[in-house]
């Protein structure tokens, strides 16, 4: 590895990178990182948390960390302040895009279809055991480790909580779940436990 980042030819692509004389040199270094930590995450950015996204952040965020790395190292010596910068953004970017990525990919799909969407569910016949209108909306899952089911719920009034991340069970669904989230009044999207859903709680 140290070889590698000594390299003659790979120092020369470290040294030669240029940012638009507007940016201030101490944010430079931070900017990169912060660039660094969304550019591994636009896959599940894009694509949400299925098995290819999630596994092309990872290859993406393990590049990132080494080039980041390799940046920090070249600079260490005249730019310690913005290095030690740009690894704790970096890290701290990182860890927060895994909390709130799969909420953007929502958020982005729920505004492009939202209509269809819409459309799609007050389609669906009024269940008579009171249950909310829904369509399955999302999942992701592989083998060996369960499926974990999205639906997306018309609460006409807005009985569910407009964000949780506590497992429990409300009024309108038909088993606890993981978590809900609130995309605009009356509409939102519920993560249930893996491998159960909405015609298969436990």
């Amino acid at each position: 590895m140290t070889a590698f980042l000594r390299h003659p030819e790979f120092y020369f692509i470290l040294q030669s990178m240029r940012w638009p004389p507007v940016v201030p040199t101490i944010w430079k270094l931070p900017l990169f990182g912060l660039s660094a930590a969304i550019a591994a995450h636009l896959p599940g950015l894009i694509s949400g948390n299925g098995l290819g996204p999630f596994l092309l952040t990872g290859v993406l965020l393990i590049v990132s960390g080494v080039i980041v790395v390799a940046v920090a190292a070249a600079n260490i010596k005249n730019n310690f302040r913005p290095a030690l910068a740009m690894l704790v953004t970096f890290c701290l970017v990182t860890c927060l895009l895994f909390k709130v990525s799969y909420d953007i990919y929502a958020t982005g799909k729920w505004l492009t279809h939202a209509k269809q969407y819409k459309a799609e569910v007050m389609a669906q016949p009024q269940s008579p055991n009171g249950e909310l209108n829904h369509i399955e909306w999302d999942g992701w899952g592989m083998a060996g480790s369960g499926d974990t089911t999205v639906y997306l719920v018309f609460d006409p009034d807005d009985r569910l909580p407009s964000a949780s991340d506590k497992a429990s069970r409300l009024a309108g669904l038909p088993c606890p779940v993981w978590r809900t989230k609130r995309l605009e009044a009356h509409w939102d999207y519920v993560v249930f436990y893996t491998d159960t859903g909405w015609g298969g709680c436990p």
